[in-house]
């Protein structure tokens, strides 16, 4: 028997993987678009494998076996979301660098050809 505090934290476990997808799938449409639009450089460092990749499937898969065992009525394993989200944040913290960088970039790139345009 589960109680209503368990429904509550279950639904909001699965509310929180639901949103995890969603901006995932939405940050890879972004990535798409923006490796379509730049020609110079992407981010295709030496941790991009890592950061864009294995790590948030194996996140996602850390989620949903805890959302699982917490279904099944044990909490054993929800000591594994905090290092889950540190990564997601540091993730996050990393793509916005990136995108940051990026963005400096093409601004410089764009100013380079107007003036150059502008020369001729």
């Amino acid at each position: 028997r589960r109680t209503c505090l368990q429904d509550e934290y279950v639904s909001r476990v699965f509310a929180a993987v639901y949103y995890h997808d969603r901006l995932a799938a939405l940050s890879s449409r972004l990535q798409q678009r923006l490796e379509h639009t730049t020609t110079e450089c992407h981010p295709n460092g030496p941790g991009f494998l890592l950061w864009r990749v294995i790590l948030p499937i194996a996140w996602s898969i850390v989620l949903v076996g805890v959302s699982v065992t917490v279904i099944g009525g044990t909490t054993g394993w929800l000591y594994w979301l905090v290092p889950v989200f540190i990564a997601r944040l540091t993730a996050a913290v990393r793509s916005a660098w990136e995108l940051l960088l990026h963005f400096g970039h093409d601004e410089a790139r764009d100013e380079r050809e107007t003036a150059s345009a502008m020369g001729q």
